[in-house]
């Protein structure tokens, strides 16, 4: 019987990401949709919620569903640099250093750079992404501009 609950609760879990993914790739395919919510929805945003939302999705292991998690935390903290959602950030974290996939721990290390230090990325806060993709490319390269500043800066 115990065994038969956690069965049904893990089902219950994976139907979940399911229809997550399938929510995020009906608004991926229909063209008039962006991939992304816009500025104006997370700032009316009960963030706290979506934060919640999010936190599920991290414990997915499915990669399309934590990259898309991923790249939507990252866009919600550029939108809104003063939330902080502890339990968010050391989720990312935690998929930045322990995630099997280098990928996913690649774009996590990415996005908690984005939550530890939203005003290095201000730059391309309001920039509109057609998809993850573009916003990790913007992130990486922003991120590398930082780095190579200091990096001068140390060697000048």
């Amino acid at each position: 019987m115990h065994n038969a609950k956690i069965s049904e609760d893990v089902m219950k879990r994976n139907m979940w990401y399911v229809a997550v993914m399938a929510l995020l790739a009906v608004g991926y395919l229909n063209a008039q949709e962006p991939y992304f919510s816009d500025s104006r929805s997370y700032q009316s945003a009960n963030l706290d919620k979506v934060s919640k939302r999010f936190l599920e999705c991290l414990s997915s292991t499915n990669e399309g569903v934590l990259e898309s998690a991923l790249a939507h935390i990252g866009r919600m903290k550029l939108y809104r640099p003063e939330y902080r959602n502890s339990a968010l950030e050391a989720k990312v974290e935690l998929l930045a250093n322990e995630n099997p996939s280098s990928k996913i721990r690649y774009r996590a290390y990415l996005v908690s750079n984005v939550l530890k230090s939203p005003s290095s990325f201000s730059g391309i806060a309001q920039m509109d992404f057609a998809g993850a993709d573009e916003l990790y490319s913007a992130i990486a390269g922003r991120l590398e501009q930082t780095m190579l500043g200091s990096a001068n800066a140390v060697t000048e």
